[in-house]
């Protein structure tokens, strides 16, 4: 527990440990299973092609949930190194000073790392279970030449 010394007000709040220890392994557990599969054996695969439906349904669940308590865990953390930052570089006695910027760049330092993960959870369910697509087009195919017209229809640009 780490508080401010006059009026004993908490700035870290012990009870959210949990929290932190549970998506940080359930970030782990399903970017070594979304890296390694493609590499198992081949009954598991076998095994994976007959429920299908079930592991990608289970695949994108647990994807949102870890997107989900990644995103809790970067607010938590950023909230609390608001908390902390006034402390960390005006405080009376030195060693609070110290103790308070050691416990700041560790939460700023969580928020970037709980933030990142959860994008990267994001975007890989984006990707893989929504069907999001970008189409990707050279540049000669971007800028139209004096003898193609300007849009073609049913093309979609990206810039």
């Amino acid at each position: 527990m780490y508080y401010t010394l006059p009026e004993k007000r908490v700035l870290i709040d012990e009870s959210l440990w949990w929290v932190y220890c549970i998506t940080a392994t359930q970030l782990l557990i399903v970017s070594f299973c979304s890296l390694f599969f493609s590499q198992a054996s081949q009954p598991l695969i076998d095994t994976a092609r007959k429920y299908e439906c079930l592991l990608g349904f289970l695949h994108g669940l647990s994807l949102l949930g870890t997107c989900l308590g990644g995103a809790v865990c970067c607010f938590k953390s950023l909230q609390t190194a608001f908390e902390i930052h006034p402390f960390a570089y005006n405080a009376t006695p030195e060693q609070f000073e110290k103790a308070s910027h050691w416990y700041y760049v560790r939460m700023v330092a969580a928020t970037f790392v709980f933030g990142i993960s959860a994008l990267a959870c994001l975007c890989e369910f984006l990707f893989l279970h929504c069907g999001l697509r970008l189409r990707q087009r050279s540049f000669d195919k971007l800028i139209p030449s004096p003898n193609q017209p300007a849009h073609q229809p049913g093309i979609i640009y990206f810039s």
